[in-house]
């Protein structure tokens, strides 16, 4: 629900409340333990069973005013959550096995298994204010200022974020304009991170851990070591991700409806969350804590960075429905982590982390266009190209005794290798016939779009080929993707133990033609 208006003749003000509830049932086809053959194949169980609640509400509001050269904005937000979730993750089990030979000998690397109650019930609240000021110094520049509070449950502590920046327009004719800023920006400690956290503590549940067990019972074999139960523990230290943001740009109005712009932006992260095993055993292979297995922490000490540059083309004459775009990135991104649970090759090395962050992908070209071939029928056309993005090179082995199996060959570093270049072509081809005379007008009341789950679509939003003066419109359509049917392959197998080894083991859709209609009104 929202509710906004003009407050006298200077003012405007938006009010806006959501509740959002959802439950959620996992109910596997199996209770067998999952078993992992590392980048050759995966059976078993699904290994997750049980429901989880969540109840939501958001409240904001923000207030414009403006006072002569000024415009003046300030708002308010509040979230806050309940959540119950019994969800048992791994409750079976799971064999960890470091090659299809070690499969073939029945001689897994580890068995883990969550064993406690999982139920747990937990509340979050977020909340953050800011005031900022768009200050018109002169007709062709204007500077903006402000800050933002936030602070959150559990990490909870004021996060004070300054913001800054310009716009400015240096010659006559206003078609060149170049804008600058940067900031102080927080992230958030997600709720369901946080609820898996509680989940795993030592008290509601425990991680078994054994160290080279039989097969298919864990137990048996004579080899098997079962540790003391592990856990899952966030650091009494833990603060909200921290991003220093900077950014300039330059946009251009050229003749004949042609606009481009140029942006670079730098981007530091530090206090990223990360897990880290706090009893990884040392060189003569003891554990800081003999009395508990591993000991997964959850710590505010990752780093990031991203650097990257941006070039726009647009045109567009909307009289004849003719839209192009284009966009060019070049960036580079560095982290040292690929998430909160996610632990490192060798705990006592986490300078060997830093490294392309999973979405690296050095270059990317986008276009959009959309034209009309005649009076009713429009074509539009998508391209997408992406240079390849890393993945991580490990010997599939647990030699440092941490019973992860990640661990990476001497002197190689986290996401070192490259998969492929992905090349995606998709046009769309439309004849929209229109009927029952003039729309009606009615009240200007929220829209609801509903899409495919996961599912970016620009083809499914280009313009139809009917002009909008008709009450119903019927719209046929005929829509290609990967219409040259490139082999976009995916999930590149990194474990030198496995035969799959620097192969793709997935990949994207080929090439996929669809039929259809859509009435509008």
């Amino acid at each position: 629900a929202s509710v906004s208006g003009a407050i006298r003749k200077a003012g405007y003000n938006e009010f806006r409340f959501q509740w959002r509830g959802q439950d959620t049932t996992f109910a596997p086809a199996s209770q067998a333990p999952a078993v992992l053959v590392l980048n050759a194949f995966d059976a078993g169980g699904a290994q997750i069973a049980g429901s989880q609640t969540t109840a939501e509400i958001e409240i904001a509001d923000d207030l414009d005013v403006a006072i002569g050269r000024h415009a003046l904005r300030a708002g308010v937000l509040f979230e806050g959550g309940r959540y119950q979730d019994d969800v048992l993750r791994n409750g079976t089990g799971t064999f960890t096995f470091a090659s299809l030979a070690a499969f073939a000998a029945a001689q897994p690397t580890t068995f883990t298994q969550n064993i406690g109650n999982p139920l747990v019930a937990a509340s979050q609240v977020r909340a953050g204010i800011y005031v900022q000021d768009d200050f018109r110094l002169r007709k062709e520049l204007t500077l903006s200022g402000g800050v933002r509070e936030e602070t959150q449950q559990q990490i909870g502590t004021l996060n004070f974020g300054p913001r800054g920046g310009l716009s400015w327009s240096p010659f006559k004719n206003g078609k060149t304009t170049i804008r600058g800023g940067g900031g102080l920006f927080f992230d958030w400690f997600d709720a369901q991170s946080y609820e898996q956290a509680v989940q795993l503590d030592g008290t509601h549940q425990q991680i078994e851990t054994i160290v080279q067990p039989g097969y298919p019972n864990p137990t048996g074999g004579g080899r098997a070591l079962v540790l003391p139960t592990g856990r899952v523990q966030l650091s009494a230290d833990l603060v909200q991700p921290v991003i220093k943001e900077a950014s300039v740009a330059v946009d251009r109005q050229l003749p004949g409806n042609v606009r481009v712009s140029a942006m670079f932006v730098r981007r530091r992260g530090s206090h990223g969350l990360r897990g880290v095993n706090l009893n990884a055993p040392g060189p003569d292979g003891s554990r800081p804590d003999p009395t508990a297995g591993p000991i997964t922490g959850i710590e505010s000490i990752a780093s990031s960075s991203f650097d990257g540059m941006f070039l726009n083309l647009n045109y567009a004459r909307p009289e004849q429905r003719i839209f192009v775009g284009m966009n060019y990135a070049l960036s580079k991104s560095i982290d040292e982590t690929d998430g909160p649970f996610a632990l490192p090759a060798d705990s006592s090395n986490l300078a060997a982390e830093r490294g392309p962050s999973a979405t690296d992908a050095r270059h990317r070209f986008t276009s959009l266009a959309s034209f009309p071939l005649v009076k009713r029928l429009m074509v539009g056309t998508a391209v997408r190209v992406q240079s390849a993005l890393p993945y991580n090179i490990t010997t599939g082995l647990d030699d440092n005794g941490d019973t992860v199996s990640n661990d990476r060959p001497a002197g190689v570093t986290r996401n070192s290798a490259r998969g492929s270049m992905l090349v995606d072509i998709g046009a769309r081809v439309t004849w929209t016939i229109g009927f029952g005379g003039a729309p009606r007008t009615g009240p200007n009341v929220p829209q609801v779009n509903i899409i495919r789950g996961g599912d970016a679509d620009p083809l499914r939003s280009m313009p139809s080929g009917q002009p909008t003066e008709s009450r119903y419109r019927i719209e046929l359509y005929a829509q290609g993707y990967n219409l040259t049917n490139h082999l976009n392959a995916l999930n590149f197998s990194g474990v030198e133990s496995s035969p799959f080894f620097g192969r793709p083991t997935s990949a994207a859709a080929p090439r996929r033609i669809e039929l259809g209609a859509r009435l509008m009104f």
